[in-house]
């Protein structure tokens, strides 16, 4: 038997106005380039907050998972 590893990250944030949290955001990415991203309303309606919040995660997951890659070669 041959021992095989894998590794994958998480990443999670959230978008806030004050107290309230607006959304949760979760990325996962793996050695084979794969990025999932996904965004969790806590409170209904749009707002300008969450949808830049979201923004700058999904940038910043899009970074570092091509980071990672990089790095992992």
């Amino acid at each position: 038997m041959a021992l095989t590893t894998s590794k994958t990250i998480y990443l999670n944030g959230n978008s806030k106005d004050g107290d309230t949290i607006l959304a949760n955001f979760n990325a996962t990415f793996d050695g084979n380039s794969i990025v999932n991203i996904n965004e969790s309303r806590i409170v209904e309606g749009s707002s300008d907050i969450e949808e830049a919040d979201f923004a700058e995660f999904r940038d910043l997951a899009k970074k570092l998972s091509s980071k990672e890659v990089t790095e992992s070669d």
